[in-house]
């Protein structure tokens, strides 16, 4: 039944409670099973009930509606084995508590049990009888019911429609501690403020399946849900991580409207079925009659292990499939308390049970039945019920969790009380610690379940592997592959089948995708010119000659073994070596008369340093690029530059006297000289300043610019271009502009030098140098951008070079040519 025919069924039977009520208010309200308008349940009196739903039965027996007899509940039929231990499971437990004095002393629990049968309505009924009997105790009678508390019902949709009428009764009734249903919507506290559950989140389940997959390497998967929130919830949240985690799904459907076909004609070979064991059996019933096999079939928990899927009539269909079981403690003591019911006992006194179980409770293999997780989260609601009791009870006056720090009396305490208590139980029991998070849902530790065929018994569940949700996400999944045996194989630990939607493409192929279909599912055509088959998804390979094999492209930048770098490095290394001769020459003839009447020490000292510092950055383009190298090539470069031309503008400023010539005569210069240049510093202090402006924005784009290697595929054919790149061309495009300002003003001044001192040389050899370096600058940008790869590289390279070329060629030489002729 869907959500919206149970909230109609729910509000049309809340109705017709209220209506009667307010006609029978004053009437003796009994702790008695509704026999006409109640489903059958069983009783067993204590001091506080704790109310059960359980589908002892697997359907209903409809009957053909008739306005002639007053309707009633539809009949229960099908007895169902396996989960009439939940029941069992729960009443074993509240004998455990009765008999326990550390737990609840002096207080007894007892139940009230109906039979819902997998049915909407019934449920509908059973929730209104609890909500019947908790009005009624306000009635001042002995026999009246305190009702604390609802154990299921066990499917995500009858838990949901249940929650939420209970849920309208917040302050006097908790909703239901469900032990089956696992829907990710009930961990939705706005919507299921009170529900708590001791069945884990699907969202747990997904994540465990994901893993799976991924871990055996499915790339192209079916997909299969119940029409109910707990498939539809369940698939949805599948599909987006699966996807996410990059396979592809051949198709997703609805239990109600998919047909064998869609199986049979599907390359998938591993499907997904979300749903639980009573949607799964007609579907099973279909594949049977298909003869369908060779599946690898994904199971959750609502039907994995269940043993009538597990039959030998089901054998052919389902052996090897594998999914997600929630693992389970064994519970001591249970055995012998269902071998030891009597037919006169409260549980075995249900109509419409089989004969054979009110004699003796062999209803079916106990061995396997009492090992069902779903009867051991029964175990655990019961006891988080009694625990909460437990804790109300030991609440001490005037340090309690309500306000003002009172407790709540064991006499008169509502159920949002007894609530606050169960949402902070922590407890262990049978061997394991059970809690509830925020949203009211227990830790996730999973079974991974491989069926193995056997002769005689149908199937054998073997646990091959685990799945904690509390461990970090590398270690939360354990598989043993060498237990599973996979369907179609004959032993165990076998080659993992593969699903995929086209076969892998010859060598000389490409893929090309089909239109309408998954991204997975592809053609395989043969290479263009030009083209090549890459499996193994990099960008870097080419085809070979015959387009049969990948290589990998290869890369161009100026390496070191190129006779065009080599020839780079020998000038750059020449120009070094006669920048720090010149230096030490000039250094060590300083006393010389020749050497001060043309020089002045620190300014030429700091023209050779800036010209060092130009020839050693052009290693930055030597050899394979980096990101590091192309982070502060552009900027070392800049700033050598920037230093060399301030230095010469320095220079033109000390010999040229710069302050007289442009603000006086000439005849006022040395006067000026004196008390201004030479006091004040005027040439270094304009250097610094020039220098350390390029200096701040030269590190702003170091750190900032972020230029990084960039392979280029797309210039050259079959060949990477490893290139520089990746920051904004606003950059150079400032650094030259400043670049060029300090060059004309440089030239500015060494022109107006020589107008005004004709006999001075040096203004001379300026003026050269800075032509020299315009004249590089026009060569360089038609070769920049005429060039690409590592003659783009050679070309800024070869720029560099030849601008510190120009300076020692255009203002060293000349003075060593005039301090060699007077040494000689």
């Amino acid at each position: 039944m869907s959500e919206k025919h149970l909230f109609l069924v729910q509000t049309t039977i809340t109705f017709a409670l209220l209506f009667r009520l307010l006609f029978s208010f004053g009437l003796h309200h009994r702790c008695n099973l509704n026999k006409r308008n109640i489903p059958e349940g069983v009783k067993h009196n204590g001091d506080f009930m704790i109310g059960g739903l359980f589908p002892i039965h697997s359907e209903v027996m409809l009957e053909s509606a008739s306005l002639q007899k007053e309707p009633h509940p539809p009949a229960c039929v099908n007895f169902y084995s396996e989960v009439f231990c939940h029941p069992l499971a729960m009443a074993f437990a509240i004998s455990e508590i009765n008999s326990n004095q550390h737990v609840l002393s002096n207080i007894s629990l007892g139940y009230i049990i109906y039979d819902f049968c997998y049915d909407g309505p019934r449920t509908m009924l059973a929730t209104l009888s609890f909500l019947q009997q908790e009005i009624a105790k306000e009635e001042e009678s002995n026999d009246n019911c305190k009702l604390k508390a609802v154990i299921g019902p066990d499917t995500s949709d009858l838990s949901s429609a249940t929650a939420r009428m209970l849920g309208h009764f917040f302050g006097r009734m908790t909703s239901p501690i469900s032990n089956f249903a696992s829907c990710q919507c009930l961990s939705d506290k706005d919507d299921f403020p009170s529900f708590l559950r001791t069945m884990p989140s699907d969202a747990h389940q997904v994540l465990a399946l994901v893993q799976l997959v991924h871990h055996f390497g499915w790339l192209y998967l079916g997909a299969i849900a119940a029409d109910s929130d707990y498939g539809q919830n369940g698939i949805s949240q599948f599909l987006a991580e699966v996807e996410q985690d990059g396979a592809c799904i051949a198709f997703q459907e609805t239990i109600r409207r998919v047909y064998s076909d869609i199986v049979a004609d599907t390359n998938s070979k591993v499907i997904l079925l979300f749903m639980n064991r009573n949607e799964l059996r007609p579907f099973a019933e279909e594949l049977l009659n298909r003869n369908l096999s060779g599946i690898t079939w994904l199971g959750t928990d609502g039907w994995i292990i269940d043993r009538m899927i597990a039959a030998p009539y089901y054998h052919y269909i389902f052996h090897g499939s594998i999914g997600f079981s929630l693992h389970h403690e064994h519970i001591p003591g249970l055995r012998d308390f269902v071998r030891n019911l009597r037919p006169r006992q409260p549980l075995t006194q249900k109509k419409n049970l089989p004969q054979r179980s009110s004699r003796n409770m062999n209803i079916v293999n106990i061995k396997f039945v009492l090992q069902l997780q779903f009867t051991y989260n029964t175990y655990m609601a019961t006891y988080a019920i009694a625990y909460a009791l437990h804790d109300l009870l030991s609440c001490q006056p005037f340090s309690g969790p309500f306000k003002n720090g009172s407790c709540a009396t064991i006499d008169d305490f509502e159920n949002w009380q007894l609530l606050f208590y169960a949402k902070k139980v922590r407890f262990i029991q049978a061997g394991e610690t059970m809690s509830f998070d925020r949203n009211g849902d227990p830790p996730a530790i999973y079974d991974l379940i491989s069926w193995l065929p056997q002769v005689a018994l149908g199937i054998e569940f073997s646990v091959v592997g685990s799945f904690n949700s509390s461990a970090p996400p590398d270690r939360q999944l354990h598989i043993n592959t060498d237990k599973i045996l996979w369907n179609g194989q004959k032993e165990k630990g076998g080659d993992v089948p593969d699903s995929m939607c086209s076969s892998p493409c010859l060598p000389g192929t490409r893929r090309m995708s089909r239109k309408g279909e998954p991204f997975c599912c592809v053609d395989c055509i043969p290479c263009s010119a030009g083209e090549y088959s890459n499996s193994s998804g990099t960008l870097f390979f080419w085809s070979n000659k015959y387009h049969t094999a990948c290589v990998p492209m290869s890369e161009e930048y100026l390496a070191f073994s190129d006779p065009l770098n080599i020839s780079l490095i020998v000038l750059a290394l020449l120009g070094l070596v006669l920048t720090i001769i010149i230096g030490l020459l000039m250094l060590y003839h300083r006393q010389l008369h020749v050497v001060k009447a043309s020089t002045d020490g620190h300014l030429e000292g700091l023209l050779l340093f800036s010209m060092v510092g130009c020839f050693t950055s052009c290693v930055t383009f030597i050899g394979r690029p980096t990101n590091v190298a192309c982070r502060i090539r552009g900027p070392a470069v800049c700033m050598s530059l920037s230093l060399i031309l301030m230095s010469l503008l320095a220079v033109n400023f000390k010999v040229s006297f710069f302050c007289g010539i442009i603000f006086f005569s000439f005849s006022e210069v040395p006067r000026l000289v004196k008390f201004t240049c030479l006091r004040i510093g005027t040439d270094w202090t304009l250097a610094l300043v020039c220098v350390m402006l390029q200096l701040s924005y030269c590190l702003t784009w170091i750190f900032v610019g972020s230029s990084q290697v960039i392979p280029n595929t797309k210039t050259r054919r079959a060949i990477i271009l490893l290139e520089c790149g990746g920051a904004s061309m606003i950059w150079p495009t400032c650094s030259l502009a400043f670049l060029s300002l300090e060059a004309c003003t440089c030239l500015a001044l060494a022109l107006k030098t020589h107008k005004l001192l004709p006999s001075y040389r040096g203004s001379k050899f300026i003026i050269f140098s800075i032509c020299c370096c315009f004249l590089i600058a026009l060569a360089f940008l038609q070769a920049y951008f005429s060039t690409y790869g590592r003659m783009n590289v050679a070309s800024e390279f070869f720029a560099v070079l030849s601008v510190a070329y120009s300076l020692l060629g255009c203002v060293f030489f000349p003075k060593c040519y005039t301090l060699f002729k007077a040494i000689t």
